[in-house]
């Protein structure tokens, strides 16, 4: 899912109210990162 113009805070939020356990960050050079996301959604 492309969430692209939306700041931290708000993917993580979206993250949470959706139930979505992880959110992988990918970087402008290709590298990523992989975030657990907690809360109970």
């Amino acid at each position: 899912m492309e969430l692209g113009g939306y700041d931290v805070s708000s993917v993580q939020e979206y993250a949470r109210n959706k139930g979505i356990a992880q959110i992988a960050w990918i970087k402008a050079d290709g590298s990523k990162i992989i975030e657990s996301v907690n809360g109970n959604g």
